[in-house]
């Protein structure tokens, strides 16, 4: 056996950590290098693995630290949307504008985009899957939500069409 390091290779997703306590962080999250999987779904798995902690590189002014940061203390998660065209329609059944607020206080405001079955396509029967973050996409950037820290949660208009 060599003595070399094994690496895996990852990708870096620039996002913005909304921590309970502690407010905003810029950092970088490393995700596997799926092509064709968009970042945001990349960081949604990530969130969803069994361990409790997850890794990242806080950019402060100048410097950069590792950290490890814990789930349960993750509010939300947005991740910048780069520039790109998706038929929405074409790959989800559903798209739901959804308000959601939090124990900090803030609201949230997103679109909920789902696939479900006809008898399961209601708010309630989405925050009531097994997922621990709920993706709630806005203009530029999606948001993904610790249901944790959700205190309550209605049915919006979809953006662009309030």
């Amino acid at each position: 056996m060599s003595g070399g390091v094994l690496r895996i290779p990852k990708r870096q997703v620039k996002v913005i950590i909304d921590l309970k306590g502690v407010g905003e962080l810029e950092a970088s999250l490393f995700v596997p290098p799926v092509e064709g999987e968009p970042e945001e779904e990349a960081v949604r798995q990530l969130l969803e693995e069994r361990s409790q902690f997850f890794p990242c590189l806080q950019q402060d002014g100048d410097s950069v630290q590792f950290k490890l940061i814990n789930k349960e203390q993750t509010l939300k998660i947005a991740v910048p949307l780069p520039e790109r065209e998706l038929d929405i329609p074409e790959l989800y059944d559903m798209c739901q504008g959804v308000e959601a607020t939090l124990t900090s206080g803030t609201t949230v405001r997103g679109d909920l985009l789902f696939s479900a079955p006809e008898d399961r396509r209601r708010l309630g029967d989405y925050l009531n899957q097994s997922d621990h973050f709920i993706p709630l996409n806005q203009a530029s950037q999606v948001v993904l939500v610790n249901k944790l820290f959700i205190i309550s949660a209605h049915e919006a208009p979809v953006q662009g069409e309030e």
